[in-house]
């Protein structure tokens, strides 16, 4: 054995990690926030933001790179069966990277005539990566934040969310 001990982000990492090598020890060390999250956001930093984004005044938000364990069909799925109204009213937002697989995802919104990109106006934009100093004015600045993942260790989106008082609704 090269280690004496594996540490691990969560409990999920863990027992992943065990399922795969048990004969491992191990210990679980959970991870903290981002301070940057917790601090207040200017009114300047915010206009500036809503500015360049061309964001509305509410929207849901997806934080989280595009690729298959992210889940990004099932939510598209959801979403695309709310009410027109209710999808103008909340457009949903999508900052994140373009990871593996990412192709299904944009073949969905390509059936559903959505573009790949911040286009004002549709109910789904996809804003790209956004860095941390601007993720935390649009998490002050979004409705909500949705996180479907189907498989994390430890997402950070939803704590950093939470950590900026805003409603997060995770999968199991």
């Amino acid at each position: 054995s090269v280690a004496d001990l594996v540490i691990c982000s969560s409990k999920a990492t863990e027992r992943d990690l065990l399922r795969f090598s048990p004969q491992v020890t191990s210990k679980v060390i959970y991870l903290g926030g981002n301070n940057r999250f917790h601090q207040p956001v200017s009114r300047s930093a915010k206009s500036r933001l809503v500015k360049q984004l061309q964001l509305p005044k509410q929207f849901v938000l997806f934080v989280g790179t595009v690729e298959p364990r992210k889940n990004l069909p099932r939510l598209l799925t959801a979403y695309r069966r709310l009410d027109r109204k209710l999808q103008s009213a909340y457009p949903l937002l999508l900052a994140g990277k373009l990871g593996w697989n990412y192709q299904p995802v944009l073949a969905f919104m390509a059936r559903e005539g959505w573009k790949m990109a911040n286009v004002v106006g549709q109910p789904v934009r996809y804003l790209g990566f956004v860095d941390d100093a601007d993720l935390a004015v649009l998490y002050r600045l979004a409705t909500s934040l949705v996180y479907p993942s189907l498989f994390e260790g430890f997402g950070f989106p939803p704590l950093e969310a939470m950590q900026s008082g805003l409603p997060v609704v995770v999968s199991r």
